[in-house]
This record gives C-alpha cells, structure tokens and sequence, in this order.
C-alpha cells in the first residue's frame, strides 16, 4: 500500500492521516526488516566465524598431533641412536675386556710353557747327569741277578745277567730280582727270552722280599709285570687266565701279545716322572704309571718250567723306540 498510495490522490483514497499512518507502518515494516536481514547476516557470520574457528580448531589439532608424531619419531631415533651408542660401547667394553683376557691367557700359556721348558731343560740336564753316571758305573751292575739273597736259590743257576731253572722237580717256581733297584734316570731293559716252557712274567716291583718261591706270578704285588700267556699247547692257552697281557697288582689291566722263545720283551722305566713302558720285539704293547713313591725299582723275572731261560739286558735310553717315549709321555698329558 505503501508503495502505491502516493500514485493516488489524498483526497480520493483514505486521506492524509490513515496514509500517514501506512507509511510509518511501511517504515516500522522497513526498519524491521533491514534489522532481520542484518540479524541473519550477522548469524551468518557468526556461522562462518565458527566453523573458521572449528577449523581452524581442528587444523591446529591436526597440526599439533602431526608436531607430537615429529617430537615422538625424533626421540625414539634419538632412543635408538642413544641404546645403539650404548651397545657399540658395552661390545667395545666388552671386546677391550676379551681381548684382556685372552692376552692375559696368553702370556700365562706362554709363562706356563717356558716353565715347561725350563723345567724339561733341567731334567735333561738332570737325566744327562744320571745317565753319565750310569755310563760311569755300567749299564752292567743293573741287569745282574741277585742270587746271593734269593732265599730258593739253590735251584736256580746264573752267571750274571743271565738267570735259568734248570729243574722243577722241586719247586714249581722261582722269582728272581735284580741286584740294584734304580730310583732316577731312564734305563732301557731287555729281557731275551731264551726258553719260556710255560708262563712266565717280566717287570718291576719295589718289594725286593719277593725272591724265591713263596710267592706266585698271580700274587706279586706291587708289581708291573709283561704276562707271557701260556703254552698254546696248554688247556689254559685260550682262556682268560692264560692270555697274555699287563698285570698290575695280581690283576690284569691290559691285553699283550703272546711271547714265545726267542722273542725280546722291552721295558722303558722312567723311575724319575715313575712310568713304564713295555714291548715286544720293539712292537710297543702299551704303558702304565706306576706307584708314585720313591722306592728303589728292581727288575723281577718269574721262572715257571724246567728250563727256563733269561737273559738281561740293561741300555740307555737311546736304545728305547721311540713310540715308548711316546707312550710315556702320554701318560702325563
């Protein structure tokens, strides 16, 4: 109305005060809406600003999380470079500490081994000494048996390093022991056997009283002895109380070959380090420690049958093979 009243006269439509009063309407009407326009824009604003904010909000979260992601790599790298650090040390420490060791274990071996050394040094210097003193006094007086304390030796016969039982009608065996017993030095003995009629046993004891014929093969102790074996023709031959072998202290501890006339039982003593070695024909049968005193050692022969024969023989050790040392030598590893 407002808009077309002014096209009419005031005297033809309502008149000057209802048009008035129209018009201020349509200006209250204007007024209002310009307001509500305004009102909404502002809203819209306002709308905007929030969601600006809300995103702004959330980029700076987004950005403030993806910082804290940096921040959390950075240190764990850090973390990892630091434990990294840390191990290359430990394993430096480590290896500096090995190294330590092994040079310590190092020069110990090496102390340990010139000791060795020296200490071998001196007993070849010692064992040279006896030797020179043993080629002094012969080889000789140690393979000379002794007859004159044997208590049965009227049925024995010997001329000196060679000892027979020319009867067993009155003894069915005789044991018979060397002179001299030797307590330092390395001596190679042989023992030739001439005639075995039965079983016979070579070796050492440090008990000079088991002469004569009180005491068996199977009961001397102590003793280290070459066990012959029986006769083949004996109905003992193939059991085990005829087999040959080493027989320690009535027992026996190691399987040898049969020996028969003729053949040559070996017997390397080393009566220093207490070791024996024992052969046959130079074969090497085997090796045994001894008792670890320092009794005099004497060689000891059991005579069983008529006619047994045996001769001894007393050497330097450069008559010994050399798989004897060896054999020795193995027993202190």
């Amino acid at each position: 109305l407002a808009g077309v009243l002014p096209k009419w006269p005031v005297e033809q439509v309502a008149g000057a005060e209802p048009r008035q009063v129209v018009f201020e309407l349509e200006a209250e009407r204007r007024v209002f809406v310009k307001q509500e326009i305004e009102r909404k824009e502002e809203e819209k604003r306002e709308q905007a600003r929030k969601e600006e904010a809300k995103k702004k909000a959330k980029r700076l979260g987004e950005e403030e999380r993806e910082q804290k992601k940096q921040e959390e790599v950075e240190r764990e790298r850090q973390r990892q470079e630091e434990a990294a650090r840390e191990k290359a040390e430990h394993e430096e420490v480590a290896q500096q500490a090995e190294e330590a060791v092994q040079q310590a274990e190092a020069a110990r071996r090496a102390e340990e081994e010139e000791r060795k050394l020296r200490a071998v040094d001196a007993e070849r210097g010692r064992q040279e000494q006896v030797v020179q003193e043993l080629e002094v006094v012969g080889y000789q007086k140690l393979c000379v048996w002794n007859l004159a304390s044997n208590p049965d030796r009227r049925l024995l016969h010997s001329d000196g390093s060679t000892i027979s039982f020319p009867d067993d009608a009155n003894a069915n065996f005789c044991n018979v022991l060397t002179c001299d017993g030797i307590k330092e030095g390395i001596v190679y003995y042989e023992f030739v056997m001439h005639h075995i009629g039965d079983e016979q046993w070579c070796g050492l004891t440090t008990d000079p009283s088991q002469g004569g014929m009180r005491i068996s093969g199977w009961n001397l102790r102590p003793a280290w002895t070459y066990y012959c074996g029986r006769r083949w023709a004996h109905t003992l031959a193939h059991k085990m109380q005829g087999v040959p072998g080493l027989h320690v202290d009535k027992k026996a501890v190691q399987s040898f070959a049969r020996v028969v006339s003729g053949d040559v039982i070996g017997m390397l003593v080393d009566a220093q380090r207490r070791g024996v070695a024992f052969l046959r024909n130079s074969d090497l049968q085997g090796a045994f420690l001894l008792d670890s005193t320092s009794k005099p050692l004497y060689v000891i022969t059991h005579l069983d049958a008529a006619g047994d024969t045996v001769e001894l023989r007393a050497n330097a050790p450069s008559y010994a093979p050399k798989a004897a040392f060896d054999a020795i030598d193995a027993l202190f590893v």
